[in-house]
């Protein structure tokens, strides 16, 4: 589980950032050439991605954890556990940042900053999408094993 929860983390990371790279690029005037997006990628999902894996391999042995004693259905099970590994860091760093707001940089609403994390919050949904396919393809053959180990 721990090397699908890396493949995870690091495909949706390289996604989500070309698609950004890809957006900006078709918004903006100025293209961005190879290198820059090649430095985007080191420096920027460099420094999501241990705490993207950290965060994915943490929810999923508590998803797996659940799913021996749940006797409801293992979607409903997976994205309620999954809907707080999206919303609380992302909130805690609104939070965060709408503390210090007024020390270090300009004043802002909170609604301002939480807008700021709009690109976070769709990067954590487009990981809990993209870990129940390969982690959690077929959640018959996980029940299966985890009630038989």
């Amino acid at each position: 589980m721990i090397g699908r929860s890396l493949v995870v983390a690091l495909v949706s990371i390289f996604i989500f950032i070309t698609g950004l790279s890809v957006i900006g690029s078709l918004v903006t005037t100025e293209k961005m050439d190879f290198p820059t997006y090649l430095m985007l990628l080191f420096f920027g999902g460099g420094a999501v991605l241990p705490l993207v894996f950290i965060l994915l391999c943490i929810m999923n042995y508590i998803i797996k954890w659940r799913m021996r004693s749940s006797g409801i259905r293992l979607d409903y099970v997976y994205f309620l556990i999954a809907i707080p590994f999206i919303v609380l860091p992302i909130f805690g760093f609104v939070l965060f940042d709408y503390s210090d707001r007024g020390r270090y940089f300009e004043e802002k609403t909170f609604w301002n900053i939480a807008g700021e994390y709009t690109g976070y919050f769709a990067l954590s949904i487009f990981i809990i999408i993209i870990n129940r396919i390969i982690v959690w393809r077929n959640f018959r053959k996980q029940k299966q094993n985890s009630t038989s180990g």
